[in-house]
């Protein structure tokens, strides 16, 4: 009885660290469901002043949570409709749910949380979950830009242009 107790609250004890672990600290290769059969993959990529740093300046690094996850969902999603609405890029026929996510997040000189988000549609090797994706041309296949999580605001929007 004692060891059937004892595995019993291991087991309990192991199930709520991981369940932890996945909402505070998320790890550096995700997928996730957003709705019902839709998944969106994700890699956060700690902040380097060096490669950084024509997107940053004055920052530390800084982790993402469950929740700003999902704020940085909606922010590029609406960022994303935007351009669709604004422009006739062939954008228009692709799904944001195809493309694959890099985020650095860091705080800013006045304290307020941002992340860089990197989106592409394809995907070489796994790789990409270490290492920021970079590629000339390509056009609306890849894309990024700046959200302001504090501020709930996105800027920088830009997709790579055409050979």
């Amino acid at each position: 009885m004692k060891a059937i107790t004892l595995t019993f609250v291991l087991a309990i004890i192991l199930n709520h660290n991981s369940i932890a672990q996945k909402i505070t600290v998320p790890s550096p290769f995700t997928k996730r469901n957003v709705k019902q059969n839709d998944t969106v993959a994700y890699a956060i990529i700690k902040y380097n002043k060096h490669r950084d740093r024509y997107i940053f300046k004055n920052v530390k690094a800084a982790t993402l949570n469950k929740q700003e996850i999902i704020e940085i969902e909606k922010l590029t999603s609406s960022a994303v409709s935007k351009y669709k609405r604004e422009t006739n890029d062939n954008m228009r026929n692709r799904n944001l749910s195809s493309y694959y996510r890099q985020y650095v997040a860091v705080i800013n000189s006045h304290g307020e949380k941002e992340v860089w988000v990197n989106c592409f549609c394809a995907v070489d090797d796994n790789g990409w979950t270490n290492h920021i994706v970079q590629v000339d041309d390509g056009g609306s296949c890849y894309f990024n830009l700046k959200i302001n999580l504090t501020r709930k605001k996105y800027s920088m929007f830009g997709t790579n242009g055409l050979a």
